[in-house]
């Protein structure tokens, strides 16, 4: 029944795109060493993919639906382990201020069953400004696991290459439950990117994890994960 919702949902920004409102679109691929989630390593080697479309019904409004897929490799078990599904919806209340409210739906699987679904309500904020600064919460209303508070930021630096630019950002997360509060991890990201030309981009890219014992006892320590990238925006 999800499925068919979500189908349905992306039916009705096709349709409103007809109807002569904006409409973008983008995709990318990459090759993952690692699926690094919140600061926890849920997935080894694996190739990874998302696509999103954006509606603007308004000057203001924007709305978007988005998917993310993680396909692991490891020991040649080609399977599919995660789709994420997310809708949200973005109003500039301000002229430098951006609000967004949504919700994204985690649909694993694994080895023996379905796997343990979840699902997220989060809102926030982000500034126009340089770096794009944003703060997020996002509430597990499927699992009550708890909630967690996700700050950001990311910026774009030409180089003296011709069509190389650096992108680089950053996320600090902190989370709350029954049992646990604090910090909850850290993610620093610096990935080049080479303009091919007609909404084409490709560049490899690394990340940086700091993650407490609290959160992953065996993970207590850097993690780094590194990715080969492709996107292509219409």
């Amino acid at each position: 029944m999800r499925r068919f919702v979500w189908v349905t949902v992306l039916l009705g920004c096709l349709g409103a795109a007809r109807a002569e409102v904006g409409l973008s679109a983008s995709a990318s691929a990459s090759v993952c060493s690692k699926y690094v989630f919140r600061g926890q390593v849920l997935g080894p080697l694996g190739l990874m993919g998302d696509a999103s479309l954006e509606v603007r019904p308004l000057p203001k409004l924007a709305l978007r639906a988005y998917g993310w897929k993680y396909l692991r490799l490891d020991s040649g078990a080609k399977r599919l382990q995660e789709i994420d599904y997310d809708l949200s919806a973005t109003y500039r209340v301000l002229p430098k201020i951006d609000a967004t409210a949504g919700i994204v739906y985690y649909d694993n699987w694994h080895e023996q069953s379905d796997g343990n679904d979840t699902a997220e309500w989060y809102a926030g904020a982000t500034l126009d400004l340089p770096g794009q600064p944003g703060l997020f919460v996002y509430t597990d209303y499927r699992n009550s696991v708890g909630t967690m508070i996700l700050g950001r930021a990311s910026h774009t630096f030409a180089t003296k290459l011709t069509r190389w630019s650096l992108d680089v950002s950053g996320e600090v997360g902190l989370h709350t439950r029954h049992t646990r509060h604090g910090f909850n991890h850290a993610q620093g990201r610096a990935a080049l990117t080479y303009d091919l030309g007609c909404g084409l981009s490709v560049g490899p890219a690394i990340d940086l994890y700091l993650t407490p014992e609290s959160v992953d006892p065996a993970r207590a320590r850097p993690v780094y994960s590194a990715a080969l990238s492709w996107s292509r925006g219409f």
